[in-house]
């Protein structure tokens, strides 16, 4: 439900940006774990209460996309 793409530059995460949001709650739920994904330089973010499941959805994408750019 959830699309991101994330840019990596220098080896380092600069930005992990929601592209697309197919989920049941509105995207700015989660908008806050981008920072996390930067600050962290990883897919591990704390898990939103209330939007579990678009928590969920966004660390996926950001697997998926980093393992597609390595």
């Amino acid at each position: 439900g959830v699309q991101v793409t994330v840019v990596v530059q220098g080896g380092q995460i600069v930005s992990a940006n929601i592209t697309s949001c197919q989920t049941r709650y509105p995207c700015s739920y989660i908008t806050s774990l981008t920072g996390q994904v930067v600050s962290r330089q990883g897919p591990p973010v704390n898990l939103i209460s209330g939007a579990t499941d678009s928590s969920t959805a966004y660390k996926q994408a950001v697997i998926q996309a980093l393992s597609k750019a390595s």
